[in-house]
């Protein structure tokens, strides 16, 4: 089963059709098209399925290449470091190139006045998750991950769920599935912020968190409205939370 990148969205006639999209890069901090000015100290992230430290590169947009380090994350995927500070206002490119497979995929990104000061250690917040499942006729179904709380511009939830990281950046919004989620299927979550930094994780399986069942017949599934009525929402503590 493989992670399928959807920002949130699943329209009915891509659904139907099959037509889903697979990238190098299919979770990045900044996330992709994403019009958020990224702080010059930030320390960037990529995630893909067998994507190796060695394809990933940095540059302007103008051609100049950046030096960075690329570190392996706790979890799976890759924390990219620039050697120096970013320069302000500068629109920067985060590609893959493998050569020998011929993949390319660029992220880019625009930073903003400067570096940011004064974040706090990251720590989970309370927050309710709840899945969107919908059948996709002969596509199978599929299922959309959502939590109550939208992440401010500093950090985001990162979602692993068995060797694959899941999207969650803001509105609402996660990755989507071949199927949805089993009882016995489980996350790790942390938050990462701008920096790098991570709090400690937290586990929860899917027969903790509710499912709405879509049916066959749906516009697109998304994360704009809160649970059905009469499907609890319970509020999940996070690491280090009373």
């Amino acid at each position: 089963m493989g992670v399928l990148v959807a920002a949130g969205v699943l329209s009915a006639g891509e659904a139907r059709a099959c037509t889903f999209q697979v990238r190098s890069i299919k979770v990045s901090y900044p996330a992709r098209d994403s019009n958020v000015l990224v702080p010059t100290n930030a320390v960037l992230f990529a995630y893909g399925g067998g994507l190796e430290a060695r394809d990933l590169t940095l540059r302007t947009e103008a051609g100049q290449n950046v030096p960075i380090q690329v570190v392996a994350a706790p979890s799976a995927g890759f924390d990219v470091i620039p050697a120096e500070e970013l320069a302000p206002n500068t629109r920067y490119v985060l590609e893959v190139n493998d050569a020998l497979s011929g993949v390319r995929d660029t992220v880019a990104f625009t930073t903003g006045d400067g570096p940011i000061s004064g974040l706090p250690e990251p720590e989970l917040p309370r927050f309710g998750l709840w899945q969107r499942a919908a059948n996709l006729g002969s596509c199978g179904r599929v299922g959309v991950i959502c939590t109550d709380v939208v992440p401010p511009e500093t950090w985001y939830f990162e979602m692993l769920f068995r060797d694959e990281v899941l999207d969650l950046h803001g509105n609402r919004h996660a990755a989507s599935f071949l199927r949805p989620f089993q009882p016995e299927d489980c996350l790790e979550i942390r938050v990462r912020d701008v920096l790098g930094r991570r709090s400690q994780p937290m586990t929860i399986c899917a027969d903790e968190f509710p499912t709405d069942e879509l049916g066959e017949q749906f516009p697109e599934v998304t994360c704009d409205s809160p649970p059905r009525a009469g499907e609890a929402n319970e509020p999940t503590a996070g690491a280090g939370m009373p």
